[in-house]
């Protein structure tokens, strides 16, 4: 099956839905004890903006460090002022390098029906995509926490994160369910698992 093809077929399907229904169970646990859980079903509307959480935001506009930006510096032209920052070209083509090595490294499987099924582990990646992935969660995780300390903040540091994602697509080309596993050591050498399933009802 032309991988493009099936998630143009998806993405195209998937825009226009309004609402879902989702039953999801998720587990996160360290060195084998409970952290974080949830097991239940509720109803997501995908036709309007939810609100953004409250908090502080310590790190300047976009989530950037200012630290990180030691190349900013004022320049007059024309008779006024601009505030060189990080150009955002770089992270549009870091993202354009992740989305074609995931793509490149899927494993799709046809059934009969026209259903599919899309698998992902960790050693179906490259170092080179590894390291780019690593950049941006770190990024990510940095502005996540910056709004909260949800449980995913305990995954924040976990390095050489072994992980498995299963996405089972029916013929409608509908996203049907979700599953993934990861564990890993941080640096406290304490082992974080992650379980979570997600069913979905269209």
């Amino acid at each position: 099956m032309n991988k493009i093809k099936l998630i143009y077929d998806v993405a195209q399907t998937m825009k226009n839905k309004e609402s879902v229904n989702t039953n999801l169970k998720f587990n996160l646990t360290k060195n084998d004890e409970k952290v974080a859980a949830f097991d239940g079903e509720f109803n997501k509307c995908l036709c309007s903006y939810g609100k953004r959480p409250h908090g502080h935001m310590p790190h300047g506009h976009h989530g950037f460090h200012k630290e990180e930006c030691r190349d900013f510096r004022n320049v007059k032209e024309e008779g006024y002022e601009v505030q060189k920052a990080p150009s955002k070209l770089k992270g549009a083509f870091s993202m354009m390098s992740v989305f074609f090595g995931l793509l490149d490294s899927l494993e799709v499987i046809e059934n009969n029906d026209g259903s599919a099924i899309v698998k992902l582990t960790d050693k179906d990646i490259n170092d080179d995509l590894r390291e780019t992935i690593k950049e941006i969660k770190s990024k990510k995780m940095e502005m996540a926490e910056a709004y909260g300390h949800g449980p995913m903040n305990h995954m924040k540091d976990v390095e050489n994160l072994e992980f498995s994602v299963e996405i089972s697509i029916n013929k409608a080309k509908e996203i049907e369910g979700i599953s993934i596993e990861a564990n890993g050591k941080n640096e406290k050498e304490e082992l974080m698992k992650l379980n979570l399933n997600a069913n979905f009802i269209w």
